[in-house]
């Protein structure tokens, strides 16, 4: 948080000469900075991707099932291009046309978001760099590293080490800002609210433009779309009704948003506030008529700046703040309430540098909830608690929401469209200490709508993360919810292609609770990804859980080290796909228990690829069979148009890249064909006559023929060789 005077000093004159001046600022706009490099995938994951690639084309090749494994990737691709709207994240075409890159994918997107130094030094540098990279700002290199067409062929070599971190992070784009007492500030906010602000008024140029309307009557509209969404799941069928059609007209105008621009306002903030001032000794001032009922407690300074709003400077007592009618805040310390009671659009952010505090959404907008513009809050210590019924703790329609915690076992409670959730633009939650606890219902922690990136990143604690309670199931299953939480890209079919969602922990012994559609999933040409590198993790989810995708989607989790259980009820989870879809279940490490119904653990159906990769130790795995580990599901969504069917693997390495060996007679699978070597589960008939013929039985000739829903197409394969794999065969 310190740096040295001299340049801070240095850096404010230069500061000074230019920021206050917004007008001429706009129209003089130095060349904007360049974007924090983008990152390639880490080694581990291409490694992984290669090895299980060749793998199993070499298991299909033995099975002279090539043909049928290309027929299926081709299948994915043309469900691409037969629904691909406009604004389709760069990872779902990545991935869709070459379905082996979902792993490495994830891993590179997850990667600017994976690494505690950087978030704890440069927060907004990190939401920069993912901001860039899921808007395709610039599009990562993501070879696989032995380089053969599809199905896989030998590959090119034994492992190599572990990937390393990349170099520390860029230095501060802005240095220090010192605050040395209560005017300089006032100085500090304006800096870092005045120049993004230029940005953010570029990035919403074509959403206004789109919308034919001016911020003041679009910003209720964005406001009410979350609700909404909320109600209606997905694009209703049929012709919807007047108001619906203009919150939905609300939401893609909000899609229109200028990710360049938008990166660039969220890396002005990446900057160190240095405070040398003596708050105790500070004289106080009295508080503006104008601020009357919307600021209690003694402040020392609060100032009026044009095109900006009211600036406050609070005190080392308790106050309370009504930020909607104020633009900034720097808090020095006691146990502070922040509220919003209206919609407020624009530029909004607030520094708290000490005090457990609470920050409360009672209306349509909420805590770090931007709508047509952006709102930061930075919380520097305390045990903090936010609460709102929807869009709050990193949230964004049409702008960026970015809430970055730094300490203290908080409490997260945001209902809807919440912690790290967004629809064009930016929602971001950046938790980086303590054992904190999250809570919500409806599209929460880490959730990537229409051209949009939702992360929830929680770098360290024994974490509590729950999606469910309020929303009932969309299949009538009692005692279930539904969740559409936890790591999710979504789109709204037919509509608006899906964008980006990630969940990441990084640290402690976690426990996640999801209902229907949730940790780490796609929707509509959206991908989604949970992760987690370290601890003992419980995961609980519902049907479509744990690695899931559904509808030309991706989705993916990994979890890279502990003993962990994975529980899921009903069915598609753990690695299952559904439509054209790819869906990626890797756990690194650990002894570990997987329990799970139906088209689960590795499992595709309706032209999709499922993988589920275990790297080690003793694993008890339970689904319910036939489809599951390794088996293939239904495909007669498209068959009669592609003639292909679902590829599903289910891959248990022995002691990959120092796991733990995996004596083969204590891995457990409960469809009871995996043996050591390969199992080819399933047919692949030649037509969907031939799959009636094959799923009939002789005792059965009089009865109706089965349906052409049987396995069809699928893989088992475990590797018992007692020692870390060389170079595949």
């Amino acid at each position: 948080m310190r740096w040295p005077g001299l340049l801070a000093l240095a850096l404010v004159a230069a500061a000074a000469s230019a920021a206050p001046q917004a007008a001429d600022a706009q129209a003089e706009e130095p060349p904007p900075p360049p974007l924090p490099a983008l990152m390639e995938a880490p080694e581990w994951a291409g490694k992984l991707a290669a090895l299980a690639r060749t793998r199993t084309g070499d298991a299909f090749a033995q099975a002279r099932m090539q043909a049928e494994c290309e027929a299926t990737f081709r299948a994915i691709a043309a469900g691409l291009e037969r629904r691909s709207p406009l604004d389709a994240p760069w990872s779902v075409s990545a991935v869709l046309n070459d379905p082996w890159r979902a792993l490495p994918v994830a891993a590179t997107l997850t990667g600017p978001l994976a690494y505690r130094q950087a978030l704890q030094r440069q927060p907004y540098a990190v939401a920069a760099r993912a901001a860039a990279m899921a808007f395709n700002v610039r599009e990562p290199v993501m070879a696989i590293t032995d380089g053969s067409g599809l199905p896989g062929s030998a590959a090119s070599g034994g492992e190599s080490p572990e990937g390393t971190p990349p170099p520390d992070p860029l230095a501060p784009r802005h240095g220090s800002i010192p605050v040395m007492h209560a005017q300089s500030a006032v100085f500090a906010m304006r800096f870092l609210l005045e120049q993004s602000g230029l940005h953010m008024r570029v990035a919403l140029e074509p959403v206004l433009e789109s919308a034919g309307m001016e911020s003041g009557a679009l910003a209720p509209l964005l406001a009410e779309a979350a609700p909404v969404v909320s109600q209606l799941k997905w694009m209703p069928k049929g012709e919807p009704d007047e108001a619906t059609t203009r919150m939905v007209d609300a939401m893609r105008a909000a899609t229109r948003i200028d990710p360049d621009a938008l990166a660039r306002a969220i890396a002005h903030w990446d900057a160190d506030i240095y405070v040398t001032a003596d708050w105790a000794q500070a004289e106080q001032e009295p508080l503006p008529d104008a601020l009357a009922g919307a600021v209690t407690g003694a402040i020392l300074v609060a100032e009026m700046v044009p095109d900006l709003g009211w600036v406050v400077i609070g005190s080392l007592a308790d106050n309370s703040y009504d930020m909607s009618r104020i633009a900034a805040v720097l808090d020095p310390g006691g146990d502070d309430e922040y509220r919003w009671t209206a919609v407020r659009t624009g530029m909004q952010g607030i520094i708290d540098l000490a005090g457990n505090d609470r920050y409360l959404g009672t209306g349509l907008q909420g805590p770090a909830a931007g709508i047509l513009g952006m709102c930061v809050i930075d919380d520097y210590a305390g045990n903090d608690r936010y609460d709102a019924p929807w869009l709050g703790a990193g949230a964004a329609v049409a702008g960026a929401g970015i809430l970055v915690d730094r300490a203290g076992n908080d409490t997260y409670r945001i209902a809807k469209w919440g912690c790290g959730a967004a629809i064009g633009g930016v929602g971001l939650l950046l938790d980086v200490a303590g054992h904190d606890d999250y809570e919500g219902t409806l599209f929460v922690q880490g959730v990537g709508g229409p051209s949009a990136l939702g992360a929830l990143v929680d770098a360290d604690g024994n974490d509590r993360y729950r999606a469910a309670g309020s929303e009932p199931s969309t299949y009538m299953t009692p005692a279930t919810s539904l969740s559409f939480s936890q790591g999710l890209g979504f789109g709204f079919r037919t509509a608006l292609a899906g964008g980006t969602g990630i969940m990441l922990d990084l640290g402690g012994d976690d426990r996640y609770f999801g209902g229907e559609f949730s940790q780490g999933g796609g929707y509509f040409l959206g991908i989604g990804i949970a992760r987690d590198t370290g601890g003992r993790d419980y995961w609980s989810g519902d049907r479509y859980a744990q690695g899931w995708s559904a509808h030309q989607a991706i989705g993916v989790l990994i979890d890279d080290s502990g003993d962990d259980v994975f529980l899921s009820r009903t069915a598609a989870s753990q690695g299952a796909a559904w439509d054209q879809s790819v869906s990626v279940l890797a756990d690194r490490n650990g002894n570990d228990t997987y329990r799970a119904d139906g088209l689960a653990q590795g499992s595709a159906a309706q032209q999709a690829f499922a993988l589920m990769i275990d790297c080690g130790g003793d694993d008890t795995l339970d689904a319910a069979a036939p489809v599951c580990q390794g088996g293939s599901g239904a495909n007669e969504y498209h068959f009669d148009a592609t003639g292909a069917r679902s590829m599903s693997v289910l891959l248990l390495l022995d002691g990959y890249r120092g796991a733990a060996a995996r004596p083969a007679e204590r891995t457990r699978c409960s469809a009871g064909r995996l043996v050591p070597g390969i199992t080819i589960t399933g047919t692949a008939p030649r037509s969907l006559a031939d799959a009636v013929t094959a799923a009939a039985s002789p005792a059965s000739a009089d009865a109706a023929p089965a349906p052409a829903t049987a396995l069809l197409m699928g893989i088992s394969i475990i590797d018992a060789s007692g020692g870390n794999p060389g170079p595949a065969r």
